[in-house]
């Protein structure tokens, strides 16, 4: 997986204060005599909520919070300069920032760092990285801009919810529940982010995500116990970032989404993970749904190679291409489609379950023309002709016009069998001697041997018998499947 630069250093955001209004700014050079200070003062300016008011500060300084149990702080508009760091600090008042800029890193840690009142972040931007690794926090509403990168390794959340004040501009938010607790929400119709990703498990997490924005959303080796819940999601467009959905390695028990159009995103990307439990409400399926770990997982080059194969298999050359049909063989191809297949009949199943009879066909179609693609001739010709014949002349159940057509045209070549070798009624093809009444004649013929209930003829002996009895198979065959698309949403 990627990770932050750590020798990256952005230009201060204090270069966006307008030159008229730079004036208006103090800089503060020592945070916890500036603070004191200010609490000592007879008559401090309070803001909502008896919290002390900071307003248009620039600190210069790398600064790490204290403890503090005397006044809640808010900050509005202010610029932090260098680092800052909340370690082993126990706060019981509130703790908001409003509009501020943080040009390094923000840190949250220490084993002992408790916060029993609020903690805000509304509309802050952060440099380099905003990082949560340690702590125990009550209530938490964060939103962030200016494409911060939000990155949560641990800690105890009673309430965190990521876009609450309005929505908000992320690069990436990265959640790793392996030692994260607590109800997590990712929230907001105008919150964007452009990489979502999170990991892992904790028996005591639950997570959810709605209305947000996103490019990339990436779930690998996470393990849903304790609840996942995806409601419109939606997908966002981005210069040179094809918009993805992809799951890999988890289990998602059950999960539940609500309006998601998997339709929307370029690349839906699902491997190896367990889906039958899943609930999908009002949910638009993409047309393919590939078995790549997505580009948030770190792949190896044969994982990239093997993706090339892959897109020159479906998406042939107009000319023939004799190392695309090679790489149809190729065992790691055959792979790649196992485990789509696997996903299919996951989806299937679970739609199944929901009585999503329209779906469940659309999957189990997929299902078939993976399993198709997954096998080769030379291992299994049987398999391989059932299936290449249901999809060819039924699309495995699900069309009425293919049964028809095949009907017609395979049934019309073995009428012309019976004429040219075998002279049926003296019918033959001539121009010459063509005739409306041959015509008739032979046109009804035809449709009368496309009976296969029709009694036994004495026209038929000889090899010509063997005609007679492919036509009653072959007819009986496309009736079944005209009949079976008809019904395939009854059960």
């Amino acid at each position: 997986m990627k990770g932050v630069n750590q020798d990256f250093q952005p230009m201060s955001f204090t270069h966006r204060i307008p030159p008229n209004e730079l004036a208006g700014y103090s800089q503060i050079a020592d945070f916890n005599i500036f603070i004191q200070g200010e609490l000592q003062k007879p008559n401090p300016v309070k803001s909502f909520g008896g919290s002390l008011l900071i307003r248009e500060k620039i600190f210069t300084a790398p600064i790490e919070f204290p403890s503090n149990d005397a006044s809640g702080l808010r900050f509005v508009n202010c610029f932090f300069k260098e680092d800052v760091l909340f370690f082993n600090s126990v706060w019981d008042v509130n703790l908001s920032f409003n509009q501020c800029f943080f040009d390094k890193r923000l840190t949250l840690n220490g084993n002992k760092t408790k916060f029993n009142s609020e903690l805000n972040f509304v509309e802050v931007a952060v440099g380099i990285q905003f990082l949560v690794i340690q702590g125990e926090y009550s209530d938490c509403k964060w939103t962030f801009n200016e494409n911060t990168t939000v990155n949560i390794s641990g800690g105890t959340f009673q309430k965190l919810n990521i876009g609450y004040w309005g929505g908000g501009n992320m690069k990436s938010v990265w959640i790793n529940f392996e030692k994260v607790v607590g109800d997590i929400k990712v929230t907001g119709a105008k919150t964007k982010i452009e990489e979502l990703h999170f990991s892992h498990h904790s028996p005591n997490s639950s997570i959810a995500i709605e209305d947000i924005n996103v490019n990339c959303l990436s779930i690998y080796r996470y393990r849903n116990i304790d609840g996942l819940r995806i409601w419109n999601l939606k997908s966002m467009k981005m210069d040179g970032l094809p918009t993805e959905l992809s799951i890999a390695e988890s289990y998602l028990g059950k999960a539940e989404f609500y309006s998601v159009d998997f339709g929307s995103f370029a690349k839906v990307n699902i491997v190896n993970s367990h889906l039958a439990d899943c609930s999908f409400v009002n949910v638009r399926w993409s047309v393919t749904i590939g078995s790549f770990k997505g580009r948030r997982i770190y792949r190896e080059d044969e994982d990239i190679k093997v993706e090339s194969m892959i897109k020159r298999i479906e998406h042939p050359s107009p000319v023939y291409d004799a190392e695309a049909e090679q790489f149809k063989v190729d065992e790691k191809v055959l792979a790649y489609y196992r485990n789509q297949r696997e996903t299919y009949r996951q989806i299937k199943y679970a739609l199944s379950k929901q009585g999503d009879v329209v779906n469940e066909q659309k999957f189990h179609s997929l299902e078939m023309r993976a399993h198709d693609r997954s096998i080769t001739f030379e291992k299994d010709p049987g398999t391989k002709l059932i299936i290449g014949f249901s999809h060819v002349f039924s699309d495995f159940g699900l069309s009425m016009l293919r049964p028809f057509i095949g009907l017609v045209i395979i049934h019309w070549l073995m009428f012309a069998i019976l004429i040219m070798l075998f002279n049926y009624h003296n019918l033959s093809f001539s121009i010459a001697q063509a005739s409306n009444s041959a015509f008739e004649s032979a046109f009804a013929e035809y449709f009368r041997l496309m009976n296969p209930l029709r009694r036994n003829e004495k026209e038929f002996v000889g090899y010509s018998t063997i005609i007679d009895i492919a036509m009653r198979v072959w007819a009986s065959y496309m009736i079944y499947n005209f009949v079976r698309a008809t019904r395939r949403f009854i059960k």
